[in-house]
């Protein structure tokens, strides 16, 4: 006979509750993970004192367009022998429950599960024209807070301290009163030194959430405002094209990443600076490996078009320094430094030993000493491109 049931699963056990006309029975199974990236999960628990067994198969379809279904099939087996049976079997509706892959982030590492999602079915989103845009400000207003929290980790922290030193081997003679565009900038945590050395500074985001948190600051100017809308509205912001664009982990939310580079530098002067910042395909590959210790999923990594960002909840798309700088050439600018942010920072596991003075002290040395240095600079967790506009 059929009956209802639930299952909850992750990439190595599943837990299924059957119910059907002799009873309830509860099983734990394990699931089976073959290179087509298929998992099954096989359970069976009794039901009751004298009833039978239930059988419960929970299958999870796990592709690279990050499809997921699972259904669940609740069936009694005949009884032993001794034990009661009825002269017939009614037969009741078999479930499908779907659901949505959930990932829950923790320090430098992302675990996932599945959890039955009700009757609405939504898929795991890895196809590129499905990523959010930058002009929707929504997923990042949802997720402020743990932003915020990502800021203040010992990781966070210091990838502020050398994005700023790196920035000023290009930009600390600019004198006061030089424009600084900060686009994407949220609270400005990259550019609003600037003001403190007399240049005017103007953060636009196209979250106003974001924006909220830029400190009240003599010489920082905020606004509400889209990336596709930066080419139109600029001469109403800026007092004068920008001697310095910052636009940092802002395009692997774009769909157009030409597009979007052309709008982030449209308003640099001749001769200005644009620093350009996203996250780093080779480490996604490492650190799935390394920090997920998941070898399966980082072989899927090569060639996935996108990464989850556990940060804000949403996958993003995974771009090359490479394809960077040819966006940067097309929109009229010219490489002249390639870095990376957090070159070794990923691959140390021990998150604890971070948070001491000393230790940090002695790993920012040494993020400095490699940033500029092939291959640390190319495993980065970041790359980081500085240009100049012809």
């Amino acid at each position: 006979m059929l009956g209802e049931g639930v299952a909850v699963g992750d990439d190595v056990a599943g837990l299924g509750v059957g119910v059907g006309d002799r009873g309830v029975g509860v099983a734990v199974g394990v699931r089976v993970r073959v290179p087509v990236g298929v998992g099954v999960g096989l359970a069976v628990g009794l039901l009751g004192v004298d009833v039978g067994a239930t059988v419960l198969v929970d299958v999870l379809v796990d592709v690279d367009v990050g499809v997921g279904l699972g259904v669940v099939v609740a069936a009694a087996a005949p009884a032993p022998s001794g034990m009661s049976s009825p002269a017939t079997t009614p037969t009741a509706p078999l479930r499908v429950s779907p659901r949505r892959a959930i990932r829950v982030p923790v320090p430098h590492m992302w675990c996932r599960t599945t959890v039955p999602r009700g009757a609405r079915w939504r898929t795991d989103v890895r196809q590129v024209d499905r990523l959010g845009d930058v002009t929707d400000p929504s997923g990042f207003d949802e997720h402020l807070a743990a932003w915020r929290a990502w800021q203040q980790t010992p990781w966070g922290r210091l990838r502020y301290r050398l994005v700023a030193q790196l920035l000023d081997r290009h930009a600390a003679d600019l004198p006061a009163g030089s424009v600084v565009l900060d686009v994407g900038g949220a609270d400005g945590a990259d550019s609003r030194r600037f003001a403190e050395r007399g240049l005017a500074v103007t953060v636009v985001d196209s979250s106003a959430a974001m924006l909220v948190g830029a400190p009240r600051q003599e010489g920082v100017r905020t606004a509400v405002l889209s990336l596709d809308e930066l080419p139109a509205r600029w001469p109403d912001l800026l007092a004068a094209p920008a001697d310095l664009v910052l636009c940092h982990n802002v395009v692997q939310y774009c769909d157009d990443l030409e597009a979007a580079v052309a709008c982030a530098v449209s308003p640099l002067a001749a001769g200005g600076v644009v620093s350009l910042i996203a996250t780093n395909p080779l480490n996604h590959v490492l650190t799935t490996a390394v920090r997920d210790l998941d070898p399966a999923g980082a072989i899927e990594m090569i060639g996935s078009p996108t990464r989850y960002a556990a940060v804000f909840d949403q996958d993003v798309r995974r771009i090359t320094a490479d394809v960077a700088a040819q966006a940067l050439s097309t929109a009229g600018c010219d490489v002249v430094a390639r870095y990376g942010v957090l070159c070794v920072n990923h691959l140390i596991t021990a998150d604890e030993r971070k948070g001491d003075p000393e230790f940090a002290a002695d790993l920012e040395r040494l993020e400095l000493a490699v940033a500029d240095r092939s291959p640390y600079r190319d495993i980065a967790a970041m790359w980081m491109l500085v240009a100049r506009r012809r």
